[in-house]
């Protein structure tokens, strides 16, 4: 078997309103090894009573824990909107997530820095990521539970942003959790950045991009890249997983899509390009 494994971030299930325990089946059913939940913070009535795939921190995780273990599925890690830019609701949200990570068994956290205030200067924000990643830094050596920053922010999206976000602060704890899609829409090679930054790299959003064709009401032709099951758009996975495969990667490809049926044909998919992969190590 392949080092590398396959997870299912919760998002594939919203477009049928599946609540987490619902999505944690699906799944179960479609052959997943792991399950990367998506978690909101306040008292998210709508996510209590099951009408969308979040779960808020305010569920116990035990409870989730017996729902991935009835599954027979693993936490590849938990995923949160914490905006490092704004440490007034980053650092509070992310110290119970990174808690409840380790409650839960998942290794790792992953937010990106958020969209930056019109009234924030760039100076500004820089220092505003650093503190916040200083205080939950901490939080996270001593949960065990490590920090991943994902390829789709502001500035993350770009190989530049990412590297001088790496280094913010000196810390064993803060990763990387490389979001393929995200970083073709932002107009740059996935293949090329993941080089560079592998090493750092803890995580992967397997996420796909296609080009969708409208035609306007004018008759007027346009063509917008949107999201799609891995394999299906224009992502080049063997290029991604040979670049993973030659550093010894353990973790794991975490599939990010809209639909169920996307979800299945991208496990179909990864799941027997990693097997040639392996195959042709041999």
């Amino acid at each position: 078997m392949s080092p590398i494994g396959i997870s299912i971030n919760a998002a594939f299930a919203r477009h049928e309103n599946n609540p987490s325990v619902d999505a944690i089946e699906q799944a179960r059913r479609q052959g997943y090894e792991f399950f990367e939940p998506s978690l909101t913070t306040g008292p998210a009535l709508l996510a209590h009573d099951g009408y969308y795939h979040f779960l808020t921190l305010e569920q116990e995780p035990e409870e989730v824990r017996a729902w991935l273990a009835a599954a027979g599925l693993k936490p590849s890690g938990v995923t949160v909107r914490a905006p490092l830019m704004r440490p007034d609701v980053c650092v509070p949200y992310m110290h119970q997530a990174i808690h409840y990570a380790a409650a839960l068994g998942a290794p790792l956290v992953t937010t990106d820095e958020g969209c930056k205030p019109a009234w924030m200067s760039e100076e500004t924000a820089w220092e505003m990521m650093r503190y916040s990643l200083r205080l939950i830094a901490r939080s996270a050596e001593r949960s065990g539970v490590s920090i991943a920053i994902a390829s789709r922010g502001t500035y993350t999206s770009r190989i530049e942003g990412l590297l001088r976000m790496m280094e913010l602060v000196p810390s064993p704890w803060l990763r990387i959790s490389f979001d393929t899609g995200k970083t073709l829409l932002a107009d740059v090679d996935p293949g090329r950045v993941l080089k560079q930054v592998v090493e750092k790299v803890i995580h992967v959003h397997a996420q796909d991009v296609t080009f969708h064709t409208d035609i306007g009401r004018d008759g007027r032709i346009s063509r917008t890249l949107v999201g799609c099951a891995c394999g299906d758009g224009l992502v080049d996975w063997r290029q991604i997983i040979d670049i993973l495969d030659s550093t010894g990667y353990t973790g794991v490809l975490s599939v990010q899509c809209k639909t169920v049926s996307e979800a299945e044909r991208s496990i179909l998919y990864l799941r027997q390009l990693l097997q040639h992969t392996l195959i042709g190590h041999h």
